[in-house]
């Protein structure tokens, strides 16, 4: 991996950061989740080395990535990840440049309308609420209303 890849990485793990702590939590750095699920070796100290975190994890050296961007991984990854991420940042009122334009060339690279087949905040039943208007249902739906 390179260092520009790794930086990309850490800008979209610091806008996660910033979406949780918009809606009240905080989050361990992706580094810090990868020693806890243990595909980053424990010795790692910098939270924010993500080149030798990924590069340290025996885990990471046996994966075969997926061989095209047609791979449904890259599919589910940007329609049913980084697509509702982004609808949760709207709500939170938080701008997160590098997800959005990682969503627009994934559209580029794979030549669809993500939206058109991914978790938008009106799939989610989410669209038109505030942060507040969020909390709320969530809480709701948490305690069973």
């Amino acid at each position: 991996m390179t260092k520009g890849v790794a930086r990309v990485m850490q800008a979209l793990d610091d806008e996660r950061g910033a979406v949780a702590r918009a809606f009240g939590h905080e989050l361990p750095s992706v580094v810090a989740e990868m020693q806890a699920i243990g595909t980053a070796e424990s010795s790692i100290r910098d939270a924010g080395d993500l080149v030798a975190a990924i590069a340290s994890g025996e885990a990471n050296r046996r994966i075969k990535a997926p061989d095209s961007l047609e791979h449904r991984y890259y599919r589910e990854d940007f329609g049913h990840g980084l697509l509702p991420f982004t609808a949760f940042a709207a709500i939170a009122g938080v701008r997160v440049p590098v997800a959005a334009a990682l969503l627009q060339i994934a559209e580029t690279l794979l030549g669809v309308d993500l939206a058109a087949q991914g978790r938008t905040a009106e799939r989610m039943g989410i669209a038109g609420l505030d942060r507040s208007g969020l909390l709320e249902l969530v809480g709701a739906k948490r305690h069973g209303g």
